[in-house]
Order: structure tokens, then sequence, then C-alpha cells
């Protein structure tokens, strides 16, 4: 397993595109280092097991310090240990960032992802009520935070 910051290779990414779409994993590839983010793969046997990624997480120079980690893995990466070596991962780079704090949302269904976020130091600090809507519904997000400094 290589977890490299450095590989932005779109190569492989129909297996991790999950909601965000091939299109919209490329376009992360390209924008988010750009935008002076962090972006990362793990590669299990030659492909793409999954991704990592921040990005500020409210825009304006008063959010400056606070990132939004993202984390995509391939179905069949899923139970394996990736998650938590890239959310290992994209953390130590946006703490050499400047980060000061990661503030994640996370749907109010997933209680895996809850579960996987407070793991690793995320408490639990807002219930958003029907923050999306989608499949005809509404949909609640849990905003959990974890201080990096």
């Amino acid at each position: 397993m290589t977890c490299n910051p450095l590989d932005l290779s779109v190569a492989g990414v129909a297996g991790v595109a999950g909601v965000a779409g091939v299109a919209g994993v490329a376009g992360m590839i390209v924008d988010r280092p750009a935008g002076g983010f962090d972006f990362g793969v793990a590669k299990a046997e030659g492909q793409i097991a999954g991704l990592a990624t921040d990005s500020q997480f409210r825009f304006g120079p008063g959010y400056a310090t606070g990132v939004q980690p993202s984390v995509i893995l391939a179905p069949e990466a899923q139970g394996k240990g990736f998650f938590c070596r890239l959310m290992g991962a994209i953390e130590v780079l946006a703490r050499a960032g400047g980060a000061q704090q990661m503030i994640a949302g996370v749907s109010g269904k997933n209680a895996a992802g809850i579960a996987f976020h407070a793991a690793f130091g995320h408490d639990e600090i807002a219930p958003v009520s029907e923050a999306g809507f989608k499949f005809g519904r509404g949909l609640d997000l849990v905003l959990l935070r974890k201080f990096l400094t």
C-alpha cells in the first residue's frame, strides 16, 4: 500500500468515484493542490483503493485555518485499514500546512462514518437537520471537529 500525496494520476478513479463521479474526482486531483490543499491516494495491487483530500471549511480569510477532510474508498478497499491510513495522512498534511482544526460533515445515517471520525479524535459539535435533499428526502448532517494544535 502506498500513500503518496504527489500521485496525481486519474487512472483507476472509477472505483472510488462514488457520489462525486469520475469527473468530480478528476477535478479534485487538479483543483485541490492548485488551491493549496492536500490530496493523496492509496494504492493496492496497482489500483487506487482510496483518496483523501481537504479543503477550507468555510471561505474567507477568517476561516483559513479550518479544513474539511474527505476520504473516499473503493468498495473492495473498505475494512482493510485504508481509511485509517488516508485520514492519518491528510491530518498530518493539514497540520503541516497550518490548519488548526478539521471539521468533518458526515451523513446522519452513516453511523460507521461518525464512529470512524470519533475514533480519530473528532468530537460531535452539531447536528444539522435536513442540510441536504436527495432521493426525495431531506438529509441530516453531523458536524465533527478535531483540533490539530
